[in-house]
């Protein structure tokens, strides 16, 4: 897999899991910011370090230090940055 589509598939995981967001913000109405923002923050940690975009795309985030599973919390660190603009939102 060349960088181009190693990044064009990045994008495309990226953007389900950005879709699956909308759909649970909506989904949940009033707690539907809180229940997509976790869903950013955990979503590496569920399916052995695949979220669902990252599943259909082939991809998967392994932990650094072991590089086993990304685990829950390497998935919140990991993600903490997407999920500041949601919450200030």
């Amino acid at each position: 897999m060349t960088s181009e589509d190693l990044a064009r598939s990045r994008v495309i995981a990226w953007v389900i899991d950005v879709l699956i967001f909308v759909g649970l913000w909506i989904m949940f109405q009033g707690l539907g910011g809180l229940v997509g923002a976790a869903y950013l923050l955990l979503r590496d940690g569920l399916f052995d370090g695949q979220s669902p975009g990252k599943r259909i795309m082939g991809l998967k985030v392994v932990a650094h230090n072991d590089q086993l599973r990304c685990t829950f919390l390497d998935s919140a660190v990991r993600n903490v940055l997407w999920v500041i603009p949601v919450v200030n939102v």
